[in-house]
């Protein structure tokens, strides 16, 4: 199977076509929980590490903090879904829940995030995050691959990614502080987006 680059959307398109999700079972367990060494996000730059590791790891709870509430992701197409549509998806990702066909990922694996230029302020004519305040936007190119459940299959996504960021005050230690939040995403890669058939 040849595969041609894409980004999430074409992951979107296969696992949002399931049925009902779930969120996995928060007590229980033995052990001792794990040392929680999360990196505050005062900066863009600190924020798109948290999400390189929180993808990585397939951490729902954390992936959910990263988000703005106004998160959109921006597909080839122009098309987008919001914060609730994302984290339906990530769950299905980062939980091994099957998708569309039956497909499930046992591993993911941010390969690289590789930022292009620097944060720039969002221009106020940009067609998707234009009206956000403060907002800044910085092009990755991203390579993430996604490892089949129960085969000996890959999935890659590669390609240049916009991110765009904004910020508010949080109240931390009784100071009010920067925090970034990951407001959206638009999908410049090259070729297929959702005409990528993942069968």
């Amino acid at each position: 199977m040849k595969l041609r680059p894409a980004i999430f959307c074409v992951l979107f398109v296969m696992l949002a076509a399931s049925g009902c999700l779930f969120s996995p079972d928060e007590g229980g367990g033995g052990g001792e929980d794990p040392v929680d060494d999360h990196v505050f996000p005062d900066t863009a730059d600190k924020l798109v590490a948290n999400f390189d590791r929180y993808y990585s790891e397939r951490n729902l709870e954390r992936y959910r903090e990263v988000l703005s509430d106004d998160y959109r992701f921006i597909a080839q197409d122009g098309s987008e879904y919001n914060f609730d549509r994302e984290i339906d998806v990530a769950n299905k990702m980062f939980n091994e829940i099957e998708g569309q066909d039956g497909i499930a990922f046992s591993d993911i694996t941010v390969e690289y995030l590789q930022p292009q230029g620097t944060w720039q302020p969002t221009p106020e004519d940009d067609p998707y995050f234009g009206g956000f305040s403060g907002s800044l936007k910085r092009p990755y190119d991203v390579f993430i691959s996604f490892k089949v459940s129960g085969q000996a299959l890959t999935y890659e996504v590669k390609g240049l990614v916009v991110f765009y960021v904004t910020k508010r005050e949080v109240e931390v230690d009784g100071a009010m502080v920067d925090m970034y939040e990951l407001l959206g995403q638009q999908d410049e890669t090259q070729g297929g987006g959702k005409a990528l058939a993942l069968n």
